[in-house]
């Protein structure tokens, strides 16, 4: 069984600790993931929105050169490009084939639009604690009274 008293009192302690060093930001929101404490403030909040934008238009941008094509990008079309040989028989070798394929995927996505742009995306991304800067600033513990088996 969990120890209630001990799990609000531990976890207010940790709060006030970890508050005292982050005096400088807007915290919107905790949460209990699991056995972890998490936070988000509002300044990690908008640079990881601002991440994701700025990283799914680059991933989506237009390659003029295969040489162009940074170490990110080639392990990001890795698979692209391995599903086109399998399937469609993409020679690998032929690095227009290649810039091609990997242009009309990213054309494709553009089209779409970016989806960190969309309410609907910016809404899960500030409630998924898994994108937060402080998931599991710190964490429950049976001696704490969280009870990992419950």
């Amino acid at each position: 069984m969990f120890k209630v008293d001990k799990l609000v009192k531990f976890a207010r302690k940790e709060i006030a600790k970890f508050s005292k060093s982050h005096q400088d930001e807007t915290f919107y929101a905790f949460a209990i993931d699991a056995n972890m404490l998490c936070l988000n403030s509002e300044e990690c909040f908008e640079r990881t929105l601002s991440g994701y934008v700025n990283d799914c238009d680059f991933r989506n941008r237009h390659i003029e050169n295969w040489t162009d094509m940074t170490e990110t990008d080639m392990d990001a079309e890795e698979v692209v490009l391995d599903l086109g040989a399998k399937y469609s028989g993409l020679d690998l070798d032929d690095k227009d084939a290649c810039l091609k394929l990997i242009n009309e995927r990213g054309e494709r996505n553009r089209e779409k639009g970016n989806p960190y742009r969309l309410e609907e995306h910016i809404k899960d991304l500030r409630e998924n604690t898994g994108d937060w800067d402080y998931q599991g600033f710190t964490e429950f513990s049976k001696r704490r009274g969280f009870d990992e088996d419950a």
